[in-house]
């Protein structure tokens, strides 16, 4: 673009100057188009002269830029290249490694044969740690070869009938030592069971066998090991071999169904009796029902709650034959029920007897009994009336008085020494005592003191049998 004459436009914008200005000759009639030409030709010289101001911007702009960045910026992107060339070519290193071939693994094997005279490479084999590895994937190679997969199943494994020719011809050893003296042991256990059998006539060996405990453990294996295959039968020939030889020999494997089915058929006699399945947890008559029965309840709660549990549907469906209550909710009735049989008792023994103090020993539940009355007694009283157990209400002490058994009753503890309000008040007081004794006394006592901090015994004689008996009564 010619600078003279956008200048000259723009000081003389007058049509007859810029028609000399471009050579053409002066035209009066062309004044009308004069002016817009003169704006058009104004506008692209502003275009121009801010092109240039941008292009001189940026210029100044990369001038003062420091050096160091873009140097920076060159040499992080090298180095990335860098790590990505490496980490490619390690991974092209990894996949392009070639395995061993299987004909060099068996001149491996031996040649390891020929130095050592056998084939027992441990798996952690110094001198050569692949061979150690290579025979140990071999022997599980050969399990998963040797197991009977179910129909329609592709078994993923690398041996073949013609490699394990090849194996067997070198000597191989599939199955490792220990495994050899596991089947070893197992032949011996079942020699012994034969044994017990000749000698009790059964094969019901108790899991704690004294003469071996040992052997009765072994014996609950086998149970455990059948019921897991029966609620998982999967293909196992070893196991499913072991299972025919002591089906042969007369095993009980349904030892504890049998026990189960015992105690079912006692709760079904209780229902007859009775009338319900509400048999108690401590059942005088037979506590192992009363146990069986809580123990069924606290099984099905573990099954509920996807937990192990021993409760099957085919139990579930005998207990609820005799409508067995699986939930047994707090109600007055049956804490009434429970209480009133013990209270029964209670008055059964007071009336042979003529006395409250019953053995702990012989009559274990009884006396549980007395001395949770007595302690509920004793908070009535402490609480002012106010019965903060809920298991003492007025009918119920009211009973109890009629019957003679108060705060001042003498029973007997669980060691079967006398426990009354006099022995209470007793000990309490000999608590004070020695508590003041040893407060004021000096710490070492005189030859003929019998007590260790020289102050003088406060302890009451010991009652006579005289006095014992009419405190008694």
């Amino acid at each position: 673009m010619n600078t003279t004459a956008v200048q000259t436009n723009m000081a003389d914008p007058s049509p007859m100057t810029s028609a000399v200005s471009k050579g053409r000759p002066t035209n009066p009639s062309s004044s009308d188009r004069a002016p817009p030409r003169a704006e058009a030709v104004a506008l692209a010289a502003m275009q121009e002269a801010a092109t240039i101001l941008m292009e001189a911007d940026q210029k100044k702009r990369s001038a003062q830029a420091p050096p160091e960045l873009s140097t920076t910026t060159n040499s992080s992107n090298a180095i990335r290249n860098t790590t990505n060339s490496n980490a490619n070519s390690n991974k092209r290193a990894r996949t392009s490694s070639t395995r061993i071939p299987w004909e060099t693994r068996l001149h491996q094997l031996a040649e390891y044969k020929r130095e050592h005279g056998n084939l027992l490479i441990p798996i952690r084999y110094k001198a050569n740690p692949s061979l150690g590895k290579f025979v140990h994937n071999t022997r599980e190679q050969y399990k998963i070869y040797t197991k009977v997969a179910p129909e329609g199943y592709k078994k993923r494994c690398s041996l073949t009938a013609e490699r394990i020719q090849q194996l067997k011809g070198l000597g191989f050893v599939f199955s490792t030592e220990r495994s050899r003296l596991e089947s070893e042991d197992w032949n011996a256990r079942l020699q012994q069971l034969k044994d017990y059998k000749e000698t009790t006539g059964d094969t019901l060996v108790p899991h704690g066998y004294k003469p071996d405990p040992s052997f009765g453990e072994w014996v609950h294996r086998q149970r455990t090991a059948y019921n897991t295959h029966m609620k998982n039968p999967k293909p196992n020939p070893l196991l499913e071999g072991r299972i025919a030889m002591l089906k042969g020999v007369g095993f009980n494997f349904t030892v504890h169904n049998d026990k189960w089915m015992e105690q079912w058929g006692q709760l079904k006699e209780y229902r007859k009796k009775h009338g319900d399945c509400l048999v108690p947890t401590h059942y005088a008559e037979n506590p192992k029902l009363g146990r069986w029965v809580h123990t069924q309840r606290h099984q099905n709660r573990m099954r509920l709650k996807g937990k192990k549990s021993c409760m099957t549907i085919e139990r579930f469906e005998l207990l609820n034959q005799l409508d067995f209550a699986w939930v047994v909710r707090a109600t007055l009735e049956r804490p009434r029920a429970t209480w009133q049989q013990r209270f029964e008792e209670l008055v059964k023994f007071h009336g042979s007897n003529g006395h409250f103090r019953v053995d702990a020993m012989r009559m274990p539940q009884l006396n549980k009994f007395c001395l949770d009355q007595r302690y509920r007694l004793r908070l009535l009283k402490k609480n002012q009336g106010k019965d903060v157990t809920k298991r003492m209400g007025p009918d119920r002490v009211k009973a109890l008085s009629e019957i003679g058994f108060t705060l001042e009753t003498v029973i007997l503890d669980k060691e079967g020494a006398i426990c009354d309000s006099a022995r209470e008040e007793r000990v309490k007081e000999k608590a004070t005592v020695g508590t003041e004794s040893n407060l004021g006394s000096d710490t070492t006592g005189g030859p003929n003191d019998p007590s260790p901090s020289g102050a003088p015994h406060r302890e009451a004689a010991p009652e006579s049998a005289a006095e014992r008996d009419v405190t008694i009564v």
